[in-house]
């Protein structure tokens, strides 16, 4: 009955809380017996009775909450078995280290055959009251055997051992007082009981009455509100008929309006979607619609001439890798072309071209990929837009050549002037006064300056053309940089700048060009000792990184600013702050750097902030290997595929 369990589950609790206040009774009779040197057993002794009483106490503790919580009547039922039996033996243990019949111990007994009566009935008391008779007596017993030693409670042998007949007259006189005691509180216990069964039985049988009534009130209850809410029902009903026969009236006069609607919506939609359609078409560049299945949808007429895409095309399936790569349209095309993928300088980004024989000519066309999303931002397909640049690449391709021819013509000239200038200078003509050496050193520098920027347009062209050599081979970075400095110290040690140069210990040959890697770590040097200011600082290290090699240069300058650093290694471009510290310069320097880095594989960063200096970062591989054989040839950076239709 789940009243019993209750009952169970209050007894066990009251156990619980009763041991925790007898426990440090006990213990605290322990300690002041031991003290007052009324007996003299050990501390651990004390000290281990605690322990295991606190921690049987917390896990009847753990296991009674659990009980509770599961509601589980053979875990209480468990648990009363395990409360009284230990209780025994610690009373038992107990009673053996207070000195057997000597100590009164022997009361405390009562506790658990009480407790037995309240779990179970009678017989449970009449069992837990001879259990603990039965300890007694085997303990008195082992002592006289001399199983267990006697621990005397006085320190001398007192009368009840004298004789192991008075002992055990003693022992077996607690039994039955044990019995007696058990037998009442069983009886006592089975009244209770029994009383408390009768009551839950009437109780039940009062709220099943209670339950009975109050189901029969409320299904009378509910049937007289059935009855009501059925005629409000039908009055609502008659209402709600009356309203549709109006609305009905006025229906038909709506499901017209509504129909002329959408026949104009219809309408508007075709025609935004023929102008659309018409504008697509009539754009001179070729155009190809993807839907959001993959297929496709669109192709404008300069889209069907230039891939010689037929109606048969149109719902073809286009593989969407790549951001749907011009790669992946050579399945569905019998036109041949060349892919293209160009890193954009200023976005770092890849930028697909395609190149396309159109009457014996190459085409290049640039390739745009966009999202085609409706005004609630949902994708409706894929839009690639073709622009020619044709007409862009002839003038690039002139301009650069009008560039080469130009800088090719002015070179011998001015060659010519540099080696008269200087046999004047040198007096292989005569005697020059300081007026004139100082004039003719003036054109010297002008005819220098202009050769220089003759040889950086030269470089920039063949950069561009793809002549701009290469002889790549395992070199020493360290003996470059080296023949660089010496050209420099002598500015260097004109502006007073403190220099500061650190090399990381067995620094690995590279796979370079000696003559370009000069040509890069004389601009970025001459740069850092031109915008810094007399007695600045300039630091240069050599580090090594894993498979990788560093050379950083930085300044205390004038820096970049901001708004100028994103075009920093673009043709002709200068730094406004650049400029108007010194106006000479041809702004090609950082582009020829960058594209001669590039070729080597590595990469050049850099960092600044305008009024407090720049460091330029180059990172270069130890082990670079040139995808082609470099010797005397340029090193494509551009990635290009070619190949034709099966």
């Amino acid at each position: 009955m789940p009243h019993r369990n209750d009952r169970r589950i209050q007894v066990n609790n009251w156990l619980i809380k009763a041991r925790w206040f007898y426990t440090v009774g006990i213990v605290a009779i322990a300690m002041l017996m031991r003290v007052f040197g009324e007996y003299n057993f050990p501390y651990s002794i004390i000290f281990t009775a605690l322990i295991v009483a606190i921690s049987v106490n917390l896990i009847n503790f753990f296991i009674l909450s659990f009980a509770k919580k599961t509601n589980s009547e053979k875990i209480t039922i468990a648990l009363s078995y395990w409360q009284i039996l230990f209780e025994v033996f610690f009373f038992a243990v107990i009673f053996y280290f207070a000195g057997g019949l000597e100590s009164r111990v022997a009361l405390f007994f009562f506790l658990p055959i009480i407790s037995a009566g309240y779990f179970f009935d009678m017989k449970g008391a009449f069992f837990v009251a001879l259990l603990s008779g039965i300890s007694i007596i085997s303990i008195v017993f082992m002592e006289f055997a001399g199983i267990i030693p006697h621990l005397f409670r006085y320190g001398i042998r007192t009368i009840h051992y004298t004789d192991f007949s008075i002992a055990m007259s003693y022992a077996i006189t607690y039994c039955i007082f044990y019995t007696i005691i058990g037998a009442y509180s069983g009886h006592i216990s089975r009244m209770l009981i029994r009383r408390e069964d009768l009551l839950y039985d009437k109780t039940k049988k009062l709220d099943k009455e209670s339950e009975y009534r109050k189901n029969e009130w409320s299904q009378l209850d509910k049937t007289a509100k059935l009855l009501v809410k059925r005629d409000r029902e039908l009055v609502n009903a008659n209402d709600e008929l009356d309203k549709k026969v109006k609305e009905l009236q006025h229906s038909e006069v709506a499901m017209m309006k509504a129909f002329r609607d959408l026949q104009e919506n219809k309408k508007a939609l075709e025609n935004e979607k023929n102008r659309t359609n018409a504008i697509i078409e009539n754009i001179i560049d070729p155009v190809i619609v993807i839907n959001k299945n993959n297929e496709l949808e669109l192709l404008n007429q300069s889209a069907r001439v230039v891939f010689n895409f037929t109606e048969d095309d149109f719902g073809k399936k286009v593989d969407e890798k790549d951001s749907y790569s011009m790669e992946n349209f050579r399945d569905i095309t019998s036109t041949e072309f060349k892919v293209k993928h160009i890193k954009d300088e200023s976005t770092e980004k890849e930028i697909e071209e395609v190149v396309i024989e159109i009457a014996g000519q190459e085409t290049t066309y640039k390739v745009v990929t966009a999202k085609v999303i409706d005004k609630e931002g949902a994708a409706l397909g894929t839009m690639k837009i073709f622009y020619n640049l044709t007409r862009e690449k002839m003038l690039d391709k002139l301009k650069s050549e009008f560039i080469s021819i130009a800088a090719h013509q002015l070179r011998t000239p001015l060659s010519g002037i540099k080696w008269v200038i200087k046999m004047v200078l040198d007096e292989d003509a005569g005697s020059l006064n300081d007026d004139q050496k100082q004039l003719l050193a003036k054109g010297y520098k002008s005819n220098e300056r202009i050769i220089t920027l003759v040889n950086d347009m030269l470089n920039v062209s063949r950069i561009e053309e793809g002549r701009f050599g290469y002889n790549i081979k395992k070199d020493n970075l360290l003996d470059v940089f080296d023949i660089v400095y010496e050209s420099l110290e002598k500015l260097i040690e004109n502006k007073f700048i403190k220099l500061t140069i650190n090399k990381a210990e067995n620094f690995p040959l590279l796979n370079i060009d000696a003559k370009n890697m000069t040509l890069v770590m004389q601009n970025l040097f001459e740069n850092a000792i031109k915008y810094t200011p007399e007695h600045g600082k300039i630091k240069i290290d050599f580090e090594l990184e894993g498979q990788f090699v560093k050379f950083k240069i930085k300044d205390n300058g004038i820096g970049i600013p901001k708004a100028d650093q994103v075009k920093l290694f673009s043709k002709f471009y200068r730094a406004e702050n650049a400029l108007r510290l010194q106006t000479e310069g041809s702004g090609l320097g950082l582009f020829i750097v960058k594209n001669i880095i590039k070729t080597h594989g590595g990469d050049i960063t850099f960092n600044s902030e305008e009024g407090m200096g720049t460091e330029f970062i180059i990172t270069l591989p130890i082990d670079y290997v040139p995808k082609i054989e470099t010797s005397g040839k340029n090193v494509k950076s551009a990635e290009v595929k070619n190949f034709k239709k099966n």
